[in-house]
């Protein structure tokens, strides 16, 4: 169970990075698109608002993986914590059949 905790750890801490790399792109993308917006207010360039949507559309798909990424770590925590609840059971379950006294039941 240790291991896979571990595992699961470094999994969130890969996830985290890669995560905060892209929330770092969707910040420099909009600034990017503020520059663009801004080139297309002074030269009325009609290419521009297909890299503007473009550019909208990417930051529309990395706003989408955050979301799966944060249903996805909160789908892990109930998990892991459904997991701990379940072991602990089982564990007082195994405890207390391991403490009855035995039964002797060809004495009656």
């Amino acid at each position: 169970m240790c291991e896979k905790a571990l595992l699961a750890d470094a999994a969130n801490m890969q996830i985290k990075q890669r995560l905060e790399e892209l929330q770092m792109q969707a910040v420099n993308l909009d600034r990017t698109l503020g520059a663009i917006n801004q080139t297309l207010n002074d030269t009325g360039d009609l290419s521009i608002p297909k890299a503007i949507e473009q550019t909208l559309n990417l930051k529309s798909k990395i706003d989408e993986i955050h979301d799966v990424q944060r249903k996805g770590k909160i789908e892990h925590v109930n998990h892991d914590m459904q997991s701990c609840f379940a072991s602990d059971k089982e564990n007082k379950d195994s405890d207390s059949e391991s403490t009855e006294s035995p039964r002797y039941d060809f004495l009656n």
